[in-house]
């Protein structure tokens, strides 16, 4: 499983898996964060931290979402819905749900 790369494909179950685990563990890491924000951090150096946090899931979610693109044969331009708040939801939900353009069994 390559996280950071956008290039190959990912299936369908690859991107569902990728999607969940790092949407738990920004969860999970910003409520870290946000917590111990005014007893540890009062001087605004958890915002770097969740900036940090963001950008990282970010590009996994981007990276994971451009190799399922590649896989249902979809352009990677579409990724650009992503960015429109009800619309990017249901894109999120449609790609995880397409078939791949190619059978596993013919992959290489």
């Amino acid at each position: 499983m390559n996280l950071f790369t956008f290039t190959n494909r990912a299936s369908r179950s690859e991107y569902w898996g990728v999607l969940i685990a790092v949407g738990i563990l920004t969860f999970l890491i910003m409520n870290g964060i946000i917590a111990n924000a005014d007893q540890v951090n009062p001087s605004g150096e958890s915002l770097v931290g969740i900036l940090v946090v963001f950008v990282i899931s970010g590009w996994i979610q981007l990276a994971v979402a451009s190799r399922r693109c590649t896989d249902a044969a979809m352009s990677k331009w579409t990724m650009l819905l992503f960015i429109v708040p009800i619309i990017g939801l249901i894109y999120t939900i449609v790609l995880g749900c397409v078939k791949p353009d190619v059978p596993v069994d013919a992959q290489h």
